[in-house]
């Protein structure tokens, strides 16, 4: 009886403690980074106090800099906290999810900006300029790293600067996309655990992600992106490209739905639920892409009821 009551204090003690490092340590696992939110959020919605949070928020800030210094502390800065922190507050304010979740990315593009703009300014440089010889600094790095046989598979036809300009000017496009796979991600997450009755408060229905759609009048945007990325030159080209894939990343969600709507259509659960997910993004993601964006003409929800 001893021991049992002993294993069950140690339990209850570990689970305590978890929060206080849960969260760095998801941050540096590189595969579950994405997830490094919800230790944080969990404690929010089981009603721990501020002061408890905050404890715990700069415990895990503090091992991260420990573990990954400087430069992964700001990471964690960009991504996390803006997560765990702005969004369930602009959830109870907004009480609109897709509005909240918005606002949520426009505080990480935003945030990053500033760092962006005050890290510049220490070294006397333009954000253009800092960002540029950073991106390029690294790019080296990695082409340094691999082996001379093998640089031929990573360049392609390309020379080295033309690699490095082509990855530089996608970079706007890759970061929006980045910080809006964190807020997707644990918005739906936390949707639906629903604590709280968050989903009533919020007035959505259980199966509300697998009726979801964009709005129609992106369509156009995408397709003035679309244009000037293929017709466009220079500047106009980049601009059109990085515009036209952060649209299309919307539009992908849009396909997660419809695949949503699939699964329960074919009442498909549990942990083949989430390989479908994850076969979708990783094999099938043109085809999740090119769904999402053409459900706007063809209703693909509407047929599949039909059969």
């Amino acid at each position: 009886m001893k021991k049992w009551k002993s294993s069950s204090q140690i339990r209850h003690l570990w689970l305590r403690a978890t929060p206080f490092f849960l969260s760095a340590a998801l941050f540096l696992s590189f595969l579950f980074s994405v997830f490094a939110p919800l230790p944080l959020l969990v404690e929010r919605y089981q009603g721990a106090p501020l002061w408890k949070r905050v404890l715990e928020t700069f415990l895990n800030l503090g091992l991260v800099f420990l573990l990954v210094g400087a430069d992964g502390t700001v990471l964690y800065l960009w991504l996390v906290l803006p997560v765990a922190w702005v969004l369930p507050l602009l959830l109870e304010r907004v009480r609109k999810a897709e509005t909240a979740a918005l606002l949520t990315l426009l505080c990480i593009l935003g945030l990053g900006l500033a760092v962006l703009v005050v890290e510049s300014l220490q070294v006397g440089s333009t954000p253009w300029d800092y960002v540029r010889h950073a991106v390029d600094e690294g790019l080296r790095r990695v082409h340094d790293s691999v082996p001379a046989e093998r640089r031929g598979e990573l360049l392609g036809d390309l020379s080295l600067d033309e690699w490095m300009r082509g990855l530089r000017n996608d970079l706007p496009w890759r970061i929006v996309t980045l910080s809006l796979l964190w807020v997707f991600a644990n918005t739906m997450i936390l949707l639906r655990w629903n604590p709280r009755h968050l989903r009533e408060r919020l007035g959505l229905e259980p199966r509300f992600f697998a009726t979801w759609k964009a709005p129609e009048a992106l369509i156009w945007p995408v397709i003035v992106f679309a244009g000037m990325s293929l017709l466009g030159k220079g500047g106009v080209a980049s601009v059109g490209t990085n515009g036209l894939f952060c649209l299309l990343a919307v539009f992908g969600i849009q396909g997660l739905s419809i695949l949503s709507f699939m699964l329960d259509l074919w009442k498909i659960h549990g942990p083949m639920r989430s390989l479908a997910y994850v076969l979708a993004l990783l094999v099938m993601l043109p085809l999740v892409l090119a769904i999402g964006f053409f459900d706007t003409w063809f209703d693909f929800r509407a047929r599949l009821r039909q059969r």
